[in-house]
């Protein structure tokens, strides 16, 4: 993949988590809940696509 379209990727999953984090400040504790875990997710994907793009 070309850096432009990783950059693209990038920005994506920062937006979300910024979303998600607006999200949990207005809402519910089970909502809350859910979000975080998206936010974790998107971390992990994060941190998994950093390793394999370090290899």
């Amino acid at each position: 993949m070309g850096d432009s379209f990783v950059t693209y990727l990038e920005l994506i999953a920062a937006k979300a988590k910024q979303m998600a984090q607006d999200a949990a400040a207005m809402w519910p504790d089970d909502v809350r809940n859910g979000l975080a875990e998206i936010r974790r997710s998107v971390d992990d994907a994060e941190r998994a696509y950093s390793q394999r793009r370090a290899r």
